[in-house]
């Protein structure tokens, strides 16, 4: 694996990290409005389904070999 490669997937991996931090806050809007304990603790859950989704998404769009320390960073 070269360095290009490596930037490659490091730049990948921010793309998915940004797109989960845009989802994360759109639910902590949510649980900003929504005081209701069994609601909030649905769309934690929520949350966690898709941003696990984004990041499996991420990694078969982009080819991604296999994880790496710099990978879990981005």
């Amino acid at each position: 694996m070269n360095e290009g490669n490596q930037l490659y997937i490091l730049t990948a991996c921010m793309l998915a990290g940004i797109v989960v931090g845009l989802l994360y806050e759109i639910f902590s809007l949510f649980r900003f409005f929504v005081k209701n304990k069994a609601a909030q603790t649905v769309a934690d859950i929520l949350f966690f389904i898709l941003a696990g989704g984004v990041f499996v998404g991420a990694a078969v769009l982009f080819c991604l070999p296999d994880i790496r320390i710099y990978m879990l960073a981005a």
